[in-house]
C-alpha cells in the first residue's frame, strides 16, 4: 500500500525575473522622462548612474542650453566688434539620440550639436558651469533661480575664456577641418591630380588653431629630433582683424595648409608630420 501512495508535494520553483532597469526603457520613453529633470540634475547628477542615462541626459541639455549659448555668441561677438558670430541659430531636433551616438546627428547643420566637433566640447564646458551656478542657487529657497541668474554668477574670467577663446578657437577649428576635408574629397574626385596623395595630406582633426588680435596660425604635430616627443609647430598663418568673421580666417588657413610643404606620417597609435622635400 505504501508503494501507491502519492509523491510528496514539491513547490514549483519561481522563475527568476531580472528587475526592469530605467536605462532599457525605449529612447522616446527615456526622454519624456528626464526631460521632466532640472539643467543641473541632467548634467552633474546622471553620469555616475549609467552611460546610457547619461548620453540622453546631455541630449536634452544641450538642447535646453543652446538659445542662452547663441545669445551669449551673439553677445560676445558684437563686443568683439562682430567677428566670430554663430553661423545660424537654428532650432535643434528633437529626434531622440541612440544609445552609442553622444548627441542627436540631425540637428540644424550650423548648431554645435551637429556632430562631435571641437564647439560642441566648448558647448559642455558651458553646461558644466552653467549647472554648478544654478545648482548653487538652487540650495536656497529664497533665492530665483533662472539661467540668467546663474550666468551672472559664473566666473567673469571663466566667461571670457568660454566666449574670447575657447568658443572662436574651437568654431574656428571646425570650419578649418571641414574645409579640409572638402579639399581631399574634390581632389580625390579629380583622380588626385591637385595637391598631393591622400595619405600624406593634411586632416583637419590633427590641427591645432592660434587666434590672435592680428594673426591666425594653424600647427601641427611633429616629432622632436630628440627622443621623439610631440612638438606643435606653425605651419601657416594669415593676417586678420577682429571683426572679420571666422569663416574667412578658416578659408584662408585652409588654403594655406593645402600648400605647406608638410608630409603626414603614422604608425597606427599616433601621427606627426615632417617637412616634405621641395
Amino acid at each position: 500500500m505504501l508503494s501507491d501512495a502519492p509523491p510528496a508535494y514539491q513547490a514549483t520553483p519561481q522563475a527568476t525575473r531580472t528587475p526592469p532597469k530605467l536605462d532599457a526603457l525605449p529612447s522616446h520613453l527615456l526622454l519624456r522622462i528626464l526631460a521632466h529633470l532640472a539643467l543641473p540634475d541632467l548634467v552633474l547628477a546622471l553620469r555616475p548612474a549609467s552611460r546610457t542615462l547619461y548620453v540622453h541626459a546631455m541630449s536634452l541639455a544641450r538642447m535646453q542650453a543652446l538659445p542662452l549659448w547663441h545669445d551669449e555668441m551673439r553677445a560676445a561677438a558684437a563686443a568683439r566688434g562682430g567677428g566670430g558670430a554663430p553661423l545660424g541659430s537654428g532650432p535643434p531636433s528633437t529626434d531622440p539620440p541612440t544609445y552609442t551616438a553622444p548627441p542627436p546627428t540631425s540637428a540644424h547643420p550650423s548648431s554645435p550639436l551637429t556632430a562631435r566637433t571641437r564647439e560642441l566640447a566648448v558647448l559642455d564646458q558651458f553646461l558644466v558651469a552653467l549647472s554648478s551656478s544654478l545648482a548653487r542657487l538652487g540650495a536656497s529657497a529664497l533665492l530665483f533661480t533662472s539661467e540668467d541668474d546663474a550666468l551672472r554668477l559664473v566666473p567673469g574670467e571663466k566667461r571670457a575664456d568660454l566666449w574670447n577663446l575657447l568658443q572662436p578657437r574651437a568654431r574656428c577649428e571646425d570650419l578649418l577641418a571641414a574645409s579640409l576635408a572638402a579639399a581631399r574629397a574634390s581632389s580625390a574626385a579629380a583622380g588626385g591630380a591637385v595637391g598631393r596623395d591622400e595619405a600624406g595630406a593634411v586632416r583637419g582633426e590633427d590641427v591645432r588653431v592660434e587666434l590672435k588680435a592680428r594673426e591666425a596660425r594653424a600647427l601641427l604635430p611633429f616629432r622632436s629630433a630628440a627622443g621623439g616627443r610631440e612638438t606643435w609647430k606653425g605651419v601657416a598663418s594669415v593676417a586678420r582683424d577682429s571683426r572679420e568673421p571666422l569663416e574667412a580666417v578658416a578659408e584662408r588657413l585652409s588654403y594655406e595648409l593645402q600648400r605647406a610643404a608638410v608630409q603626414r606620417w603614422s604608425d597606427g597609435l599616433s601621427r606627426w608630420y615632417e617637412a616634405r622635400a621641395q
